[in-house]
């Protein structure tokens, strides 16, 4: 079990609920509400600890005493419960930190058995590893899990003092720490969350600060000290960054959370001693969700929290001064410290013509399958910018869409000679629409049995469907087929079936995938496995994409991004690196008026939008349209 005074007291979540009009001018937190109470049955609580929201906004909190995680909507209402009080298969004792993931996998920390536990977030119970002891691999009280950049997970030890990092199916990586007070020490730690940056931060609980490493372990530095005032802290139990990188840490003993920034200067406070609304009796877990809500868990007063500020949106332009800088902008943004090794061992980047579109619509799927880029190229010239991109990003592999009258071999050659490019393919048919069916099959092939059987049908007369579906088809993996408005081709259907498709969704109205189209679908797929997308405009089939990407396919509007609906390429390149991060894409008229369907879907989620990106330059995204959002916003 947690050192002494963390089995007498559990956490709760503060979790905030309020009209955004109502509160102070940021940083100030105002208590909106809370849930919960003494006992056991649904949605009461002893002892809450860990907190952790769901990639569709459910809210997950682990009882300390109560032995038991439940599960919540984003306002507290009660939703299922996972697991029982023991030391079997889907059992628990003292359960503490979470880590939730994006695709939907529960990882807790079991801290009276000494082990972690891997559970689905609809309450599947899959295994667990770890045994007790001191040796690698063994466990004492983990108290806290965090999945890393690199895919592994972090666990910090109460009672060994320690951070020992695991692969997913618990196989022992590496550790570091020891019992101390000196720089790398740890005294009883009792949580770690793991920034944007890769920054690994440990909760030195009983040091009364908290340690910065990298994922291998070297030190980078300390936040906090021994006190009362701004900054230093008494028994912080835990940690957990909000989307623009500011660390919240719950300063049990002194009855309050603090906020810091990315690098350690603290921002804000909020919370005090007491049994009433605003008020700890030791608070354990935090969780800035998604929404701007701050959600806390008051262990002794046996409720969650929730508190609210009106956190200003980020602006992120990423634009350059052609399609194919703008195309390295998005490149840069995505993938900062360049690409990593994808499933087949290369670090790979995609290539499009960037005069035409038909042959790139699909290249996000694969993108995202491969982690990679899009990157645009002319027909016949390979632009400097782009070269040094490839070099930058240190591509061994450039997979390159469409024949060669789209992008000429010239080019590819071009490529191919770049150091460090040691594989060059080229995915292109004899039309636009085998070129889409080529690399449907190449991105259901890389996925093998981790492919849904979902896909997209979008018209292969127009672009703007299926560029604003493509972050969803990058997220998710799921292929994109073109039909022609006289209807769904032969060799089409032949290579949905081929690729193992059950589900289809239509992107567009009647007029851009007709009803003949659809019925051909119904009777290759079945009518329950069919459904359309759609608007009156190109702008609000948009946000009626965006809108099922949130409902149904686990994205989100943290990093909203707008481009033309005008032009292809700025959203081509952008649909990528916004299913890097699972976020949705909006289309703009272009002419300095935002269409109205899309400020209204920006307004209706303004809590949810922490940064706005804009996709190309002003001649595509106008000043005013950007002024007309940023009205709309905090």
């Amino acid at each position: 079990m947690p050192k002494r005074r963390f089995v007498a007291v559990v956490v709760v979540l503060a979790m905030l609920v309020v009209p955004l009009g109502a509160f102070a001018a940021y940083p100030d937190y105002d208590f909106v509400d809370t849930w919960g109470g003494p006992g056991s049955d649904p949605g009461q609580f002893t002892d809450p600890a860990g907190i952790a929201q769901g990639p569709y906004g459910e809210v997950f909190v682990s009882e300390y005493i109560g032995n038991r995680i439940q599960v919540f909507d984003a306002d507290g209402m009660f939703l299922r419960q996972l697991g029982s009080a023991g030391s079997g298969d889907g059992q628990m004792q003292h359960p503490a930190g979470m880590e939730v993931t994006e695709d939907g996998l529960l990882f807790l920390a079991d801290s009276r058995n000494d082990r972690i536990s891997t559970w689905s977030t609809s309450g599947d119970w899959y295994g667990s590893f770890g045994t007790s002891g001191t040796g690698d691999g063994q466990l004492e009280a983990p108290l806290d899990v965090a999945l890393g950049p690199d895919g592994l997970l972090y666990v910090v030890e109460n009672h060994n003092h320690r951070v020992q990092v695991f692969e997913p199916d618990g196989t022992y990586v590496r550790k570091w720490g020891i019992f101390g007070s000196a720089t790398g020490e740890f005294k009883y730690p009792g949580a770690l969350e793991i920034d944007s940056s890769g920054t690994v931060w440990v909760v030195d609980s009983d040091n009364d600060r908290i340690q910065r490493f990298t994922l291998e372990g070297t030190y980078l530095g300390t936040v906090g000290s021994s006190g009362t005032g701004d900054g230093e802290l008494s028994s912080p139990y835990d940690i957990e960054a909000d989307p623009h990188g500011n660390m919240y840490v719950t300063d049990s003993n002194n009855s309050r959370v603090q906020k810091f920034t990315f690098d350690g200067t603290f921002v804000t406070e909020f919370g005090s001693s007491g049994t009433g609304d605003g008020e700890f009796n030791f608070c354990w877990g935090v969780l800035p969700s998604s929404e701007r809500y701050v959600m806390v868990t008051d262990e002794a007063n046996h409720r969650v929290q929730r508190w609210f500020t009106a956190v200003p949106t980020a602006e992120e332009p990423i634009a350059g001064n052609t399609r194919f800088t703008t195309a390295v902008a998005a490149s840069v943004a995505g993938y900062p410290s360049g690409l990593s090794e994808d499933a087949e061992g290369y670090k790979t980047v995609i290539i499009a013509t960037g005069r035409n579109w038909p042959d790139a619509l699909g290249g996000a799927t694969l993108a995202g399958v491969l982690d990679a880029p899009i990157l645009l190229v002319d027909t016949n010239a390979l632009p400097d910018a782009v070269s040094a991109e490839i070099v930058r990003l240190g591509a061994t592999r450039a997979i390159v869409l469409g024949g060669t009258v789209a992008l000429s071999g010239d080019v590819a050659n071009a490529i191919d000679a770049l150091p460090g490019v040691v594989d060059i393919e080229r995915i292109g048919g004899d039309n636009r629409y085998l070129t889409a069916e080529m690399i449907a099959a190449r991105a259901v092939d890389l996925q093998g049995l981790d492919f849904d059987h979902t896909a997209f049908v979008a018209t292969g007369d127009n672009f703007p469907d299926a560029l604003a579906g493509s972050p969803i088809a990058a997220a998710n993996g799921w292929p994109l087929y073109l039909v022609p408005a006289s209807g769904l081709l032969d060799a089409t259907k032949d290579a949905m079936q081929d690729a193992g498709v059950v589900d289809a969704h239509i992107l567009g109205g009647l007029t851009t995938v007709t009803a003949g189209t659809e019925s051909q679908l119904n009777t290759l797929l079945g009518d329950a496995n069919v459904d359309r997308i759609k608007g009156d405009t190109r702008y609000e089939t948009a946000v009626e994409i965006a809108r099922f990407g949130q409902d149904a396919a686990n994205m989100n509007w943290t990093y909203t991004a707008l481009a033309t609906g005008m032009d292809f390429p700025d959203a081509l390149t952008g649909g990528p690196i916004q299913g890097r991060c699972r976020s949705i894409l909006l289309l703009t008229a272009g002419t300095g008026d935002l269409p109205s369907a899309v400020g209204g879907a920006i307004e209706d989620h303004k809590n949810a939008i922490w940064t706005m990106r804009y996709l190309g330059g002003t001649a595509a995204v106008p000043q005013a349209t950007r002024d007309e959002v940023a009205n709309l916003l905090y």
